[in-house]
C-alpha cells in the first residue's frame, strides 16, 4: 500500500500550469534529519509563462531544500528555500523579459517521524488529513482577506466585498518583487494512516471537503487519483488544471508468521506428547496366547473344538476317520515369559 500518491489532469485549459515535485523519497540518511517533502506549484494563469515558472519553482525549492544539513531546523529550511525560490523566478522573468509578469504559487509540506511542518504562498491549499476528516491548515494571499476586513471594520459593506471582481486576486506569490506574506506551521503527534494533502485550485473550488473525504482510499496513490475523478465528474466548464499530492504516516510493520510455523509447532508438540506416554506408561509383562495343536491322539482331550471349526472335516482339512480330532493347549514355559524393563 502507497504512503505517497500524485495525480493531475489538465481540464479544459490548453497548457498544464501546474507542477509538483518530492524529496528523494528513498534517501533514507536525508530522511533521518530532513523528512519526506512534497510541493505543488500552481503557474499564475493570468500571467505570461505561468508554466515555466511553477517548473522553476518546483526545482528550486526542491533543490534548495535538500541541501539542508542536520544542524538546520526544518522549519528554517523551508523558510530558506521559499526566499530562494522566490529569486530564482524573479531570474527567469527578467531573463525571459517577463519582469512583473511570471509568478506561481507554492505548497509544501515536510513529514517527519510524526510530525508535520508546511510552508505557503498564494492560494494553493494544504490540508491535514486525520480522524478521517481535513482540516485546512494554510491561509489563502488573496484580495479576500482585505476586503473582508474592511466589512468588519465598517469601511465596506458584505455585498459589495462579495462582488468585487478582484476578491481572488492573488497578494503573494512566488515572482513578486518584495515577499511579504509567507504562512507557515507545524503540529506534532501525527498518528499512522495521517497525513497531508496538496491541492491546486482546480481541486478545491469544485468539490467540498466532504467530498474529498468521501473518495479516501488507504493506498495514498488511489486516493490521489479518486479526488481527480470526482473532480472531473463534476462536469464544470472552463475545469482549472488540477492538481493533488498524499503523503501519508506509515505504521508499524507487523511481522507476519508464514502458516507452515503453526504447522510445524503443532506437529512438534504431537510428538513430544506421543514419546512423554510412551516414557510414562506402567510396565505389563508380555505372556504369549496359548498354543493350539490338533492331534489324531484323544489323549488328555480337555476342551471342545474352537467355534472357528466348523463341523464339515473337509473345510477343516481334517481327514474323515474313526478317530476323533482334539485340542491339546500347551502352556507356556517359564522362560518364554518375558516383561518389559
Amino acid at each position: 500500500m502507497n504512503v505517497y500518491g500524485n495525480y493531475q489532469n489538465i481540464g479544459t485549459r490548453e497548457e498544464q500550469q501546474d507542477s509538483f515535485g518530492w524529496s528523494k523519497l528513498d534517501d533514507d540518511e536525508f530522511i533521518g534529519h530532513g523528512g519526506k517533502l512534497s510541493i505543488i506549484c500552481d503557474g499564475m494563469g493570468g500571467l505570461q509563462n505561468g508554466r515555466e515558472a511553477s517548473l522553476s519553482a518546483i526545482q528550486a525549492f526542491r533543490d534548495a531544500y535538500m541541501s539542508k544539513g542536520t544542524a538546520e531546523s526544518i522549519p528554517d529550511a523551508l523558510h530558506r528555500a521559499v526566499q530562494y525560490t522566490n529569486e530564482q523566478v524573479l531570474a527567469l522573468a527578467k531573463r525571459i523579459g517577463q519582469e512583473g509578469n511570471c509568478g506561481s504559487t507554492l505548497v509544501a509540506a515536510v513529514l517527519h517521524k510524526d510530525c508535520l511542518y508546511w510552508i505557503s504562498v498564494g492560494d494553493s491549499h494544504i490540508y491535514l488529513w486525520r480522524g478521517s476528516k481535513l482540516q485546512l491548515l494554510n491561509k489563502e494571499h488573496i484580495y479576500a482577506n482585505t476586503l473582508d476586513k474592511a466589512v468588519r471594520e465598517g469601511i465596506l459593506s458584505e455585498e459589495d466585498a462579495s462582488m468585487n471582481p478582484d476578491r481572488e486576486a492573488l497578494t503573494s506569490y512566488i515572482g513578486i518583487p518584495e515577499l511579504k506574506e509567507i504562512d507557515s506551521g507545524s503540529m506534532n503527534g501525527i498518528p499512522p494512516g495521517a497525513g497531508v494533502v496538496l491541492c491546486s485550485d482546480g481541486l478545491y473550488k469544485v468539490l467540498s471537503d466532504t467530498e474529498m473525504s468521501r473518495v479516501f482510499d488507504p493506498d495514498a496513490q488511489k486516493w490521489a487519483e479518486n479526488l481527480i475523478s470526482a473532480t472531473l465528474k463534476k462536469g464544470k466548464a472552463h475545469q482549472d488544471n488540477i492538481t493533488v499530492t498524499v503523503l501519508l504516516r506509515e505504521g508499524a510493520k507487523k511481522r507476519r508468521k508464514p502458516e507452515f510455523f503453526f504447522i510445524a509447532m503443532g506437529s512438534v508438540l504431537l510428538l513430544l506428547a506421543g514419546v512423554l506416554f510412551v516414557l510414562n506408561r506402567p510396565t505389563v509383562p508380555i505372556i504369549p496366547e496359548p498354543i493350539l495343536v490338533i492331534s489324531g491322539d484323544d489323549t488328555n482331550h480337555a476342551d471342545p473344538i474352537p467355534s472357528t471349526l466348523s463341523d464339515d472335516p473337509v473345510k477343516n482339512n481334517i481327514e474323515d476317520t474313526d478317530e476323533k480330532p482334539y485340542i491339546e493347549r500347551i502352556e507356556p514355559l517359564p522362560d518364554l515369559i518375558k516383561e518389559e524393563e
